[in-house]
């Protein structure tokens, strides 16, 4: 007589996630149930953030774009003026347009930088939640105020890469012209280093970037170390799971634009009633800052998502790689034998 087969027991399953290797549908769905279990401290804090973010450049755009009605560059055709003293040449910006270009620069800057701050912040947050415990808000700013100042140093880094590249992408095609001046060879070697610039773009923000605010939050790393440890975690685009995370990351970031664009929309169209109730450039401007509000808004509540999302690849490649998930079931094990 066989036998009998072992009774199936599944994973440990303390917080949205099994401590297993993580599958797809694991990684999706516990980015958002690390989010309705920890509301108030990733929604919250999203809200906030999304409201700090928006009102310095709507305070901005709006001082500049009330305090004159008249353009200060001619020639705008959305502003109308005096032809008579319009000039001979160019378009103009009347003053709401360059409040609106003034907001919409700050609220970049800011929208982008508050989002990876928001990544880190949740990944230590995600790291909690894992093992069953639930953050409050009034607990986000201890856990926050040591990660801050590296993650901006983090970002300060994404960035001067970013813009290194930038910077060679550019100069490739302007060396070629002043050497030959061949418009035809300047055209093809210019647009071949842009397109090597976006691959080296995708490759070092798979590679070293998109993890590396998990690894600084949970093992406490520099801004550097958590670079090489991510590194390290994903490989090479020639081996290892580089693919896979690049293939994760591509659809979430389609899923989170499609949410974003849900999201914003009630809020762009009271931005689109304002500019058709309100005359002038107070009206324009109010209503365009009222769409951009929206949409980071959107920005900042998907914020915590993707990096709970950001935070359980991290996890998943750490149990895969170094079964990390091992250790956190023996803690998790001697946690509930010892007596409270």
């Amino acid at each position: 007589m066989p036998a009998p087969h072992p009774a199936y027991a599944p994973a440990a399953r303390p917080g949205p996630v099994p401590l297993q290797p993580l599958t797809l549908s694991d990684i999706f769905n516990g980015s958002f149930g690390v989010v309705t279990r920890n509301r108030a401290a990733t929604l919250g804090v999203a809200v906030l953030v999304a409201l700090a973010a928006a009102l310095i450049p709507m305070v901005a755009a709006i001082v500049v774009g009330s305090t004159t009605a008249e353009p200060i560059i001619y020639g705008n055709p959305l502003a109308p003026i005096d032809p008579a003293r319009m000039p001979d040449t160019g378009f103009g910006m009347s003053s709401g347009d360059i409040g609106y270009l003034i907001s919409l620069l700050l609220a970049s800057w800011f929208a982008t930088t508050a989002a990876s701050l928001l990544h880190g912040v949740v990944a230590a947050i995600t790291g909690r939640s894992v093992l069953g415990e639930t953050v409050r808000l009034d607990q986000v700013w201890p856990m926050a105020r040591p990660l801050i100042a590296r993650l901006i140093g983090l970002i300060a880094v994404g960035v001067m890469i970013g813009l290194g590249m930038l910077v060679v992408a550019g100069l490739v095609p302007w060396a070629i012209w002043a050497a030959t001046e061949n418009i035809g060879l300047t055209f093809g070697v210019g647009a071949l280093a842009w397109l090597l610039v976006v691959l080296a773009m995708i490759y070092v923000n798979v590679r070293y970037l998109m993890l590396a605010p998990a690894v600084l939050a949970l093992e406490k790393r520099s801004v550097f170390g958590s670079m090489r440890r991510a590194g390290a975690l994903v490989g090479p685009a020639t081996a290892g799971p580089f693919w896979r995370i690049f293939g994760i990351m591509l659809l979430l970031s389609l899923i989170t634009a499609i949410a974003a664009n849900l999201v914003g929309m009630p809020v762009s169209l009271l931005g689109l009633a304002a500019q058709s109730l309100i005359e002038g450039d107070l009206g324009r401007v109010l209503g365009m800052m009222l769409q951009q509000f929206g949409s980071i808004l959107a920005t900042m509540l998907l914020a915590p998502v993707m990096g709970a999302a950001y935070a359980l690849l991290y996890l998943d490649q750490r149990f895969r790689r170094e079964g990390f998930h091992v250790q956190l079931l023996a803690n998790l094990q001697s946690r509930l034998d010892t007596p409270s």
